[in-house]
């Protein structure tokens, strides 16, 4: 789904994302990660946990991705210093810049409670959000302050855990402004 949605919504809307860079929030072990990234540029992706922060760097490694930095940092702490800017260098080890990267589009998949309040208004900034929820009514609470400025594109309800009662909801969300320019 998430695919789908890149190929056919972000950039220019037939695919070309080659120049868009993705900043993926909570990447876990890297799942979206990898199956993502061969639509981007490049791929910055943030989790908290070390022990996620690992498996994502197995995964991207094991599955001979190239273009995909990993950064261990609570996703608050991260927006203070670089999500409102929607941009972040890449630097070499003698502090040069090695890439600057421009964000065109943003997947949150964030735990149970939802985004925290800086994370969610500094992602609003976004034009594409990709928002993967295993939580509805944390969903529900940060759709409040994203339908202010974004509308939904697209939603689909994801049974990842069959014959039980939990199910995650995936929502497209783009914001106005850039709808009306058509991008």
């Amino acid at each position: 789904w998430l695919s789908d949605v890149i190929r056919t919504s972000v950039g220019s809307g037939n695919g070309d994302c080659a120049n868009t860079d993705l900043l993926e929030l909570y990447c876990g072990a890297g799942s979206h990660t990898v199956a993502l990234a061969p639509l981007f540029r490049h791929v910055l992706a943030v989790e908290i946990n070390r022990h996620l922060v690992t498996g994502c760097q197995n995964n991207v490694a094991d599955n001979g991705i190239e273009n995909v930095t990993v950064v261990r940092a609570p996703s608050e702490e991260f927006c203070k210093r670089v999500l409102k800017k929607r941009s972040y260098q890449i630097r070499e080890k003698d502090g040069s810049t090695k890439l600057q990267l421009e964000f065109g589009c943003t997947i949150v998949d964030p735990p149970r409670a939802g985004l925290d309040s800086l994370t969610l208004e500094a992602v609003t900034g976004y034009d594409h959000v990709l928002y993967v929820s295993c939580n509805p009514e944390a969903l529900k609470r940060d759709l409040d302050t994203f339908l202010g400025t974004h509308d939904v594109c697209r939603l689909v309800l994801l049974d990842h855990f069959p014959f039980s009662a939990h199910a995650e909801v995936a929502v497209h969300l783009r914001r106005r402004a850039a709808a009306e320019a058509g991008t």
